[in-house]
């Protein structure tokens, strides 16, 4: 009926400050060289990509479905101190690690790949005119034999004429959120080491497209302040494609008229609690927390005895459905039995349990004669 007070001390103590973070709450920020545009020579493809970075720059990193927090090994080498096993540390490599992309109908991130593949590779780029679908493509047309006499000089592999001191991304950002708050990974001057499209296959009708990314990166820069708040500006994910009107499930929506349900009041305290005590840089927050404090008292107001009896009831019940899971049935069927029999004279059943026949009803004893 209860937690364990080990578990209550370590998870929920200082407002839950040792739960651990949740896997699935995260955003990535895909930091483009802003210098890039100005570096591409070709006419055609510095209009696409400016087009592209324009609209979708924020928007790329919101694609990520999965992503590899950073990941380090260090060489180490065992040497002997007058014969005394001594570790020492020579270096350490940062590991590749690997986002991937849904493969979305903007091509957002197939795009990506596209403008960093033809910014540093000239395979793609200045491909000339074809006659035709079946028609050799000017660039690969077969010339081994005829010499290198080509008078439009085409150029092939790493060799794009870009400036290679401008790099391609700047960084990536890794935000891990939690409680409001953010934990920043900065990947710093990563660099693609592989990209892999999805494969087809008309067997899989369920199947959703992805794209993976491998890159490397020089080093990585932590920022796990204490007093990292979500704003608008930093991480800035709610910037665009983010819903700002609070869920009716919260205290901020008007939550619900309830005890222990999502917006009730427990779970409506604990949020305004968490604000006072730990506020944010702007104004707002305190001005939410007094939106949700007037809402948690309407709300208060509005429980009844009988709604607060039939909340009970059902966390009785699924305390109950528990302990019989766990294989104790009998007894939790003896007690409902027992219950139900002491509880039928007044014409109350417990839900799994036999009502007794009806019976009639003891005469009150007397106050006076003692019988």
């Amino acid at each position: 009926m209860r937690d364990y007070q080990h578990a209550a001390r370590l998870y929920v103590d200082n407002n839950y400050e040792l739960t651990p973070k949740a896997g699935w709450i995260y955003y990535v920020a895909i930091n483009i060289n802003r210098e890039i545009g100005s570096t591409i020579k070709d006419p055609t493809l510095r209009k696409e990509f400016s087009r592209w970075y324009n609209r979708y720059k924020g928007t790329v990193g919101l694609l990520a479905s999965q992503i590899d927090l950073p990941k380090f090994s260090i060489e180490t080498e065992v040497i002997n101190q007058y014969n005394r096993k001594r570790v020492v540390q020579k270096k350490i490599n940062y590991n590749p690690i690997s986002i991937t992309f849904h493969d979305d109908m903007a091509n957002v991130t197939t795009n990506l790949w596209k403008a960093y593949y033809q910014y540093y590779y000239a395979d793609s780029v200045s491909l000339g005119k074809s006659t035709g679908a079946t028609s050799i493509i000017p660039k690969y047309n077969g010339s081994k034999y005829n010499g290198f006499q080509d008078a439009t000089n085409y150029q092939y592999g790493l060799n794009s004429g870009i400036d290679g001191s401008v790099p391609f991304f700047v960084s990536i950002d890794v935000y891990q959120l939690h409680k409001k708050k953010f934990t920043q990974f900065k990947l710093v001057n990563p660099m693609i080491k592989e990209w892999s499209h999805d494969s087809l296959d008309q067997a899989q009708g369920n199947k959703m497209l992805t794209s993976k990314m491998t890159v490397e990166y020089e080093t990585v820069i932590y920022d796990t302040s204490p007093t990292n708040k979500v704003t608008s500006s930093k991480p800035g994910f709610n910037k665009e494609h983010y819903d700002h009107t609070p869920s009716p499930l919260s205290i901020g929506g008007q939550g619900s008229v309830s005890i222990f349900g999502p917006g009730g009041l427990v779970a409506g305290a604990e949020d305004i609690y968490g604000t006072l005590t730990d506020p944010g840089s702007s104004p707002l927050d305190l001005i939410n927390a007094a939106i949700s404090g007037a809402n948690l008292v309407r709300n208060t107001s509005n429980i009844t005895t009988a709604g607060l009896v039939q909340e009970g009831t059902g966390i009785f019940n699924s305390v109950l459905s528990g302990v019989t899971a766990a294989g104790r049935g009998n007894i939790v069927s003896g007690a409902l039995n027992g219950l139900n029999q002491s509880l039928s004279p007044a014409g109350i059943s417990v839900p799994g349990g036999t009502q007794a026949p009806d019976q009639t009803i003891a005469t009150p004893i007397n106050t006076k004669t003692g019988r």
